[in-house]
């Protein structure tokens, strides 16, 4: 059995603000939420790429196919990301992504 347990929790006063936010400068579209992994690190999904950051926000990695579109919600699985994505003819393919390395 697995769990998604993690030794870390999330602060409960906001007052002071976000410690850092993605600018996320190509105005792209995200429909899925963040994935967090058991390293802190972020996965944020737009429409044709993912990214990676760390928990400062600074860019690990970037996994990225303009032909393609993300079209359901990447899962992650023990060191790797599993994302769906389509072509234009809606044709599916999956690709199993590195945590590490995209």
């Amino acid at each position: 059995m697995t769990s998604s347990a993690v030794p870390w929790s999330s602060p409960s006063n906001f007052s002071a603000g976000p410690a850092w936010a993605w600018p996320n400068e190509r105005l792209e579209q995200v429909r899925f939420s963040p994935l967090v992994d058991a390293d802190e690190m972020i996965y944020v999904a737009t429409t044709t790429r993912v990214l990676k950051l760390n928990r400062n926000g600074t860019v690990v990695w970037t996994f990225e196919r303009p032909e393609l579109r993300c079209t359901a919600s990447p899962a992650l699985h023990v060191r790797s990301m599993l994302l769906v994505m389509q072509d234009a003819a809606e044709r599916p393919t999956l690709f199993s992504l590195a945590l590490s390395t995209g």
